[in-house]
């Protein structure tokens, strides 16, 4: 395996799936305090790409003390000592390298466990499955504290058994149920709130002939729609297969509507954003069963089961039993007597999916890139892997209000706290158009962009002049909103902005929370200005001055305000 060459091999290994680890040549290396582990975590998880400072104070503390930025200065110097023993002191560190955006750590792909998972899991065999479960040494991260390590151990552990129920369902279908059976019997009791576990070991148990202990199974606790729907189909023996016409996964929301057809009443809406495979499971589910399928011009359905490719203003008035997909937010949600939300596929879907398309060879770069988007992973591959031609084609069909503030929220970075992406333009309408539309996604109280490459594809498109003048009107909303300094101070630096009136008290009150390079920075740039009035360049004189003798933060707040 890639991983156990990079544990055993000459270059370094990174290792988060468990203790965090640092090893050369099979030896461990000592990163001591757990603050350190922390940011060489970060650092990682990122390997190759800029880390910002703000990433790293925000991933390590949930209220940062005043001096984080020395901190993490700090740790960065210790790891560079372990990390690159031999580096002659003041040179610039090769392997954990610094920029003027952050940090970065150059490490392989085989050199971080967590890359080698994400790739494993691109693989829908079990061989792939288990070489995956493999690189778990114990709990994630364990011993490290804070916002990045606890977030980090929530989804890794989430990963890890969403891999054990793939594991699951490929030994029922490689008729291995009883298999199954005996393992799942173990996580139920380990994961009792999890009824897609009770689901698939009612489901091993009724595939190896044992259909009177899946009902036992299903008696034991409470019982959603999904499960309740299972259990009808194994005592009436309908219990589907699988489906054989080439779509790949949602096999609960496969089974869900299937039972909504056998058995219709009240508005079943099936929500998700655009992409994530409305149209397609609508046909798989629903293709060799009793229903009317609704085209918009024709005569109002008088009863059966009516099936609504898109919602029509229409049907809210209908008498009927009504399966209706639209995106999230419609108002037939407030009417619907269930609802069946779309969430992004699974990695192993994904590769599953661009296999069946005839592209196995583009899973890798499916998974990477998709966000799970099963929309998106179609178009890739009718794209031969262009990822950047899928993203310009989807920006190019955006509605034109939205293109605005989603330009000024990729000028932010890949993902934010929502009130940052809220602060970036006004109006909070915006922000569930673009969800609905698949561009961005909400994580608890973060966004981010549903692909990497539409970020990209939204700047590629923004003159300079243009982006310029957004970092600009970003720095002043960014900082009325309270976010950290260096990300305000950065985008009055892009924005070449003038310093006065609030920027110039903004940057007096902010010195001594800034990153200590780029307070320099940022106050060289500000004193250099010929319209700056005369008390505030007193006060951020004194301060740059102090700066550069000790580089110790000193407050400008006192001389710029002219006391």
């Amino acid at each position: 395996m890639a991983a156990e060459a990079g544990r055993g091999g000459v270059g370094l290994w990174a290792g988060l799936l468990g203790p965090v680890e640092a090893r050369r040549g099979g030896a461990v290396l000592p990163l001591g305090s757990a603050g350190r582990q922390a940011v060489f975590a970060v650092l990682a998880l990122g390997a190759g790409q800029v880390v910002s400072r703000d990433r790293l104070v925000d991933g390590l503390w949930e209220r940062p003390p005043a001096s984080a930025a020395r901190i993490i200065q700090t740790y960065v110097g210790d790891l560079r000592r372990v990390l690159e023993p031999d580096r002659a002191r003041w040179t610039s560190g090769r392997l954990l390298r610094t920029t003027d955006a952050g940090y970065v750590l150059d490490l392989p792909d085989d050199g971080v466990d967590v890359r080698v998972l994400d790739r494993l899991r691109t693989r829908s065999d079990l061989d792939g499955v288990d070489a995956a479960l493999a690189l778990w040494r114990g709990e994630p991260l364990s011993g490290v504290s804070g916002p990045f390590a606890e977030g980090q151990r929530v989804r890794l552990a989430e990963t890890r058994l969403s891999l054990v129920e793939t594991r699951m369902r490929l030994l029922v279908d490689a008729g291995r149920a009883e298999d199954a059976a005996a393992e799942l019997a173990v996580l139920t009791e380990e994961h009792p709130e999890r009824d897609s576990l009770r689901a698939l070991l009612m489901t091993a148990l009724a595939a190896g002939g044992r259909p009177a202990q899946a009902i036992e199974v299903f008696h034991r606790g409470r019982a959603g729609p999904d499960l309740l729907a299972l259990h009808e189909r194994i005592l009436t023996g309908t219990q589907p297969g699988r489906v054989d016409n080439g779509f790949v996964g949602r096999r609960a929301e496969v089974a869900a509507l299937r039972a909504v057809a056998a058995r219709p009443g009240g508005l079943v809406l099936v929500e998700g954003v655009a992409g994530a495979g409305k149209s397609a499971l609508l046909r798989a589910a629903l293709a060799d069963t009793d229903v009317t399928w609704y085209q918009p011009g024709l005569p109002e359905p008088r009863s059966g089961l009516v099936v609504v490719d898109g919602p029509d203003p229409a049907v809210s008035g209908w008498g009927v039993s009504l399966v209706v997909a639209a995106r999230p937010g419609h108002a037939l949600r407030a009417r619907a007597t269930r609802v069946i939300t779309l969430g992004p596929l699974g990695d192993s879907d994904v590769a599953a999916l661009t296999t069946a398309l005839g592209a196995p060879d583009l899973a890798a770069v499916a998974v990477r890139e998709s966000g799970g988007s099963p929309g998106f992973a179609t178009a890739l591959v009718d794209a031969g892997g262009d990822t950047e031609q899928v993203a310009r084609a989807t920006t190019a069909a955006l509605a034109p209000d939205l293109l605005e503030p989603l330009r000024r929220v990729a000028l932010l970075g890949e993902y934010g706290p929502r009130a940052q992406v809220v602060a970036a333009h006004p109006g909070d309408q915006w922000l569930g158009a673009a969800v609905a539309a698949g561009v961005l996604c909400e994580s608890g109280d973060h966004v981010g962009f549903a692909q990497p490459s539409l970020r990209r594809a939204l700047l590629a498109g923004l003159p300079r002049a243009v982006r310029v003048v957004l970092h600009r009107e970003l720095a002043k909303d960014l900082a009325a909103a309270g976010a950290p300094p260096d990300r305000v101070a950065h985008h009055l630096l892009d924005g070449a902005a003038t310093i006065h009136g609030w920027a110039s008290d903004w940057i007096a009150g902010n010195v001594d929370a800034m990153s200590p390079g780029l307070a320099v920075r940022l106050l060289r740039y500000a004193v250099g200005q010929d319209a700056l009035p005369q008390p505030a360049r007193t006060g951020l004189t004194a301060a740059l001055v102090r700066l550069l003798l000790t580089g110790e933060p000193a407050s400008a707040e006192q001389g710029a305000n002219g006391k």
